[in-house]
């Protein structure tokens, strides 16, 4: 028992071994989710390959549909918390996120610039965000730099 008061560390590869884990169970969970009903027998089939006991609508439906889902939601999510990881190192503040720095305002104001500017063309507003969010992030970097600048001297 230690003091009261005192907190403990989990250690670092338990931690990550423990989101791992929660990720492939979640990824194996989405396979069995959705408007087709499938048991877990017939998806662990479809997955080990065995699709001649299995009908082609539900090879279908887990290698066409779900598989790809699932997979992708999860390397978004890595990608996304590598994003996050990265802001906040560089500029060396942990609370730092997009909404809190203005990035997603101004992503958000570049989608609608571009569906005012370029009505019809989805890509065009797509690009305006994605060209308005990273004009603020190196506006941002950029004062960064000068106030790291100011109070170095």
């Amino acid at each position: 028992m230690g003091k009261l008061g005192e907190r403990r560390r989990v250690p670092f590869g338990l931690f990550v071994t423990g989101g791992l884990i929660a990720v492939v169970a979640l990824v194996l969970i989405s396979l069995f989710v959705g408007t087709y009903s499938m048991g877990w027998g017939d998806v662990w089939a479809v997955l080990r390959g065995r699709g001649a006991c299995v009908p082609a609508i539900q090879r279908h439906v887990v290698l066409e549909l779900r598989l790809p889902r699932a997979i992708l939601a999860a390397l978004v999510g890595a990608a996304l918390a590598l994003a996050g990881t990265t802001l906040q190192s560089v500029l060396r503040n942990p609370l730092a996120s997009p909404d809190v720095m203005g990035t997603s305002s101004a992503s958000g104001f570049g989608a609608a610039l571009g569906i005012l500017l370029f009505p019809g063309h989805a890509g065009a507003a797509a690009l305006c965000a994605f060209l308005t969010g990273m004009s603020s992030l190196a506006l941002l970097f950029r004062s960064e730099e000068h106030t790291s600048e100011l109070q170095s001297r």
